[in-house]
């Protein structure tokens, strides 16, 4: 509100517009966004409704419980105190009727010792009879008066018991029952499970399955610490019960495996037989082979789905005599489960297959029902010949699993040396190359010798030679900048930076980790990060701004003819780096690496850039073909194109009619607000980009990245908003008007409102089970990025009129200038840097924020290395040659 009003006499059209927008996010997102962050983040725990014994599972998984505040606790203590003391009741009541049932069948106990001064034929006072206190001994065994105290009651040989479904034959030897020793059952040990692994005892459950009959044995009634819960002997479904733990069971499907081919290649087969013979005998390839490979999942259970093996042990395998080497393969296997879970509502002592239940991958939960599996298999046989072969082994030698696991083996999956081929594109992109580098270093080696200081001033054809020196290109990236719009140089490297940490955390969750459950939950508790993914509309912001501060006055001088020029001028200066990262993604990088997940991350992209290349050129690859883009960045180039031209357009009908201009201006502003409520309230999308593992796994492919995200008229709001700020700075800049201390101050914490505000409400999109509320998530998918930008627009307001104080000299700062310089080269290179350091992986990595945070310093110094290299051997040779042929074009014309 200060803001607006320091600013109404000098632009009421852009005051009231924003008094508005500035009013309707104070009344209504901020207050809802800081009020219900942490009370829905700890609601939530409230809302699960665990009992006592779980809370401290909740807890482990939620760290940032921590935060409650003190009345969310009071409440979380009150209800769980309610309801121990209800199961408690049910089980106290639960347990009575049973110990009646089984005395109304004349079981007859027989005491040892005394237990309180009481006599069994009273009933009512009979040990196995629960209250209160008796509960409570039983919770703390160690603390209980049974410890002193012993009960045997005889009751008929052969007899079953029942407890809730489960059934626990007693044999009259008592053998094979881990609760019976020498034929005597603690039922005490029966009695706890039932009181810390149940709600309620129904009357059924307690039922005795055979009447009296011959014989009898001894039940002693004392408590015990190791106790045997029902979860151990809770009888499977029929599609479950006799199926053992998967990691015992894969390794035996591949010890009986036999690769054989099934086009009846002999190659496959004679050396499949050569390597079992060679295994027998101990033969050192042979025995490598088998080493390099591993076929046993270990920390599956915490989300570590890659046993990737030893990579570069298997490939280096030869065996000259009979023409083998080795070729590593990725196994791809799937389980296959009936039911789903919550992922909080676990137990330790819950049955495993329950944990590994398929989970909706649509929601921020981790896939736990395929993992991938490696094996060194001789180089003659195929990718087809390993997978029909797990097939029958699984069908002809173990029919029992055959329902419940299946194996897929993909040409990305496998890798040997001697099957890389040199193409044809190969030879003639790095041709291109090399050549291009070599024109390069020759004219910055003739510059040097003779040394031109200026070469504007020379002949057309000299200058067009020394647009290629290195010499001239560094003078030109180090040159002094703009004075009034050097803080943007700041602003843009910082932004950076942002995006490129951010893109590593999607690509962390494409590679082979090792604890991708514990990664997942910090991932969750920084919540910081997660909802800070809107940093990229400071870009467009930044680029609208521009535009109009830069080709506003020149084509109110030059009119319509500078349009055509202004287009080819900024694709030309696109095009040829982009190109080029396009090319050494789609030729380069597949045929010079290696690892064995290389080809499976690599080829994907690799595919994407050969078929879709031209919607990258032509910058239209956020509608054509979106789920196949090449560059998951290349989105952000075709709308920052896109907007460009409408900008144009837009600049010259101000330039000819400045007030109507303007009102067209606000009315695109106005339009591009109401297009994203509608696209989300109809579409019924989320008004984010959630970041779930399946969008984390492969974001291109995600729905609405395709169908929301990556669409110019989505995003157009910063675009107009970056426009109109440019606008403001004209009118402030006429009436020389200066903020004061007091206002930037006061404007410093709206601006912090805004945009934080904003981003924290995101949260409550990730709340799991939350309802989906359309006309919310279509207000939000409205506002968010105008509020983020506005908060870019009054910052870049601030510096340009009056100074920032002590942060201007920090943004101001000339080092930023070259950074800033190759920020379009560092955004188009960090991504593969990103993508090698993951394909290159051979073993799974333990993550961490400390980890993160030191990889990221790394891809940003690598980025903006390579960036440097790129601009001086591609963007600014190419951007010379640029200026001077369009120079002598507009030279010709005037003449």
């Amino acid at each position: 509100f200060f803001f607006c009003f320091s600013i109404s006499p000098y632009s009421p059209e852009f005051c009231f517009f924003f008094f508005f927008s500035s009013l309707f996010l104070s009344f209504l997102v901020c207050p809802i966004s800081f009020s219900c962050h942490r009370f829905y983040q700890q609601k939530y725990l409230l809302s699960l409704s665990v009992p006592r014994y779980k809370r401290k599972i909740v807890k482990k998984k939620f760290p940032y419980s921590r935060a409650i505040n003190q009345s969310i606790t009071i409440e979380l203590e009150n209800e769980l105190e309610t309801q121990a003391k209800e199961e408690n009741d049910q089980i106290i009541d639960g347990v009575n009727k049973l110990v009646n049932k089984m005395m109304q069948r004349n079981v007859q106990p027989e005491t040892t010792d005394k237990v309180h001064n009481s006599t069994i034929e009273n009933t009512t006072s009979h040990p196995l009879l629960l209250n209160e206190k008796t509960v409570r001994n039983m919770k703390n065994p160690e603390r209980s008066e049974f410890n002193r105290n012993k009960t045997v009651m005889k009751i008929p040989k052969n007899d079953s018991i029942v407890h809730l479904g489960t059934s626990m034959e007693r044999e009259s030897s008592g053998e094979g029952n881990p609760s019976t020793v020498g034929g005597e059952v603690d039922t005490t040990t029966v009695v706890n499970q039932e009181l810390f692994h149940t709600n309620t005892i129904s009357e059924n459950s307690d039922n005795i399955s055979n009447p009296l009959k011959q014989g009898s044995k001894s039940i002693h009634v004392q408590p015990t610490r190791n106790k045997i819960t029902p979860s151990y002997t809770h009888q499977r479904d029929a599609q479950k019960r006799g199926i053992e733990w998967f990691s015992r069971r894969i390794p035996r499907i591949f010890s009986d495996l036999q690769i054989k081919s099934q086009d009846n290649s002999s190659l496959c087969n004679l050396q499949y037989i050569l390597y079992q013979t060679s295994l027998k005998n101990l033969n050192v390839w042979a025995v490598k082979m088998y080493d390099a490979s591993d076929t046993t999942p270990r920390g599956f259970m915490v989300g570590n789905s890659y046993q990737l093996g030893h990579f570069d042990e298997c490939i280096a395998i030869r065996e000259p005599s009979h023409g083998i080497s080795g070729k590593h393969c990725l196994i791809e296997t799937r389980l296959k489960f009936n039911k789903s879970h919550h992922p909080t509502d676990q137990n330790q002592d819950e049955a495993i297959w329950n944990i590994f239940d398929p989970v909706d991958i649509s929601e921020h939960r981790l896939p736990k029902d395929s993992l991938h599996l490696s094996l060194c298999i001789p180089s003659g046989c195929t990718f087809r010949d390993l997978e029909q072969s797990l097939r029958i082994v699984v069908e002809r030698q173990h029919t029992d699993v055959k329902e419940w696991i299946s194996f897929r083996v993909t040409p990305d999956m496998c890798f040997a040396e001697n099957e890389r081929k040199i193409s044809q594109q190969l030879i003639i992109t790095c041709v291109v190359f090399v050549g291009f580098a070599l024109i390069v270093i020759a004219v910055t080696v003739f510059h040097l010798l003779t040394y031109e200081p200026d070469i504007k001033s020379l002949p057309f054809f000299r200058s067009a030679l020394l647009s290629f020196s290195m010499v001239h290109n560094f003078q030109k990236l180090f040159s002094g900048s703009n004075e009034e719009l050097r803080f943007l140089h700041g602003l843009k490297f910082i932004s950076m930076c942002l995006i490129i940490m951010g893109h590593r955390l999607f690509y962390y969750f494409q590679s082979p980790v090792l604890d991708m459950q514990n990664m997942l939950q910090k991932f969750l508790e920084y919540d910081y990060i997660l909802v800070h993914f809107n940093i990229v509309d400071t870009f467009l912001t930044i680029t609208g701004f521009l535009t109009f501060h830069t080709l506003y006055t020149k084509i109110k001088k030059h009119g319509i003819t500078l349009i055509p020029n202004a287009i080819l001028y900024r694709w030309l200066r696109l095009v040829p780096v982009y190109a080029a990262i396009i090319a050494v993604l789609a030729i380069i990088i597949p045929n010079f690496g290696n690892g064995p997940v290389f080809k499976l991350k690599i080829s994907r992209e690799a595919l994407r850039c050969q078929q879709n290349w031209w919607t990258n050129i032509l910058f239209i690859s956020n509608y054509v073909n979106t789920h196949q883009s090449c560059l998951i960045q290349s989105w952000y180039l075709s709308v920052d194109f896109q907007m460009f031209l409408i900008g144009l357009l837009l600049l010259y009908v101000i330039s000819k009619n400045e007030t109507i201009g303007i009102r067209l201006l606000y009315a695109c502003f106005g339009m591009s607000v109401v297009i994203p409520f509608i696209v989300t309230l109809k579409g019924r999308h989320w008004g984010i980009l959630k970041l779930t593992t399946r969008v984390l796994a492969d974001p291109i492919a995600s729905k609405y990245f395709n169908e929301v995200y990556s669409k110019t008229h989505n995003r157009a709001s910063c675009y107009f908003l970056g426009m109109m700020t440019s606008h403001l700075c004209f009118k402030l800049k006429e009436k020389k008007f200066q903020f004061t201390t007091k206002q930037l101050f006061l404007n410093s914490i709206v601006i912090y409102i805004l945009m934080e505000g904003s981003s924290f409400y995101q949260w409550l999109f990730y709340i799991p089970d939350r309802p989906y509320y359309p006309l919310e998530n279509a207000l939000y998918a409205a506002i968010n990025r105008v509020m983020w930008s506005a908060g870019i627009c009054a910052i870049i307001t601030e510096f340009y009129i009056t100074g920032f104080g002590f942060i201007s000299p920090i943004l101001n700062h000339p080092m930023y200038v070259p950074l800033s310089r190759l920020s379009y080269c560092a955004l188009l290179i960090h991504t593969q840097v990103q993508l090698l350091t993951i394909a290159a992986t051979r073993v799974p990595e333990y993550l961490t924020y400390k980890k993160m945070f030191w990889e990221v310093g790394g891809d940003i110094f690598v980025t903006y290395t390579t960036a440097t290299i790129l601009y001086l051997f591609v963007e600014a040779p190419i951007g010379n040659l640029v200026d001077l042929f369009l120079k002598k074009e507009r030279t010709r014309t005037k003449s």
